[in-house]
């Protein structure tokens, strides 16, 4: 049995996880606070935020304006063990 985390390291980036962990830790963080903190263009981030989306793993919840990017409950879970 792999543990989500396996399954989640072997399938992503470290761009990708680097996001994720921004995510974890800054629930309902924008694309621009993700673009500044991990010094990569908008398009970059989009890209990335993309991919992670298209696994299920983040969702973003809000307005387009005042909304932001939440990691999925299970994965948040699952990664709190």
């Amino acid at each position: 049995n792999e543990t989500i985390n396996e399954t989640i390291n072997e399938t992503i980036n470290d761009t990708q996880s680097l996001i994720l962990n921004l995510i974890k830790e800054r629930q309902g963080i924008d694309r621009k606070e993700i673009s500044i903190e991990i010094k990569k263009t908008l398009a970059t981030v989009s890209r990335y935020i993309a991919s992670l989306k298209a696994r299920n793993l983040i969702e973003y919840r809000g307005s387009r304006k005042t909304g932001g990017y939440y990691l999925i409950t299970k994965i948040k879970q699952d990664n709190s063990k």
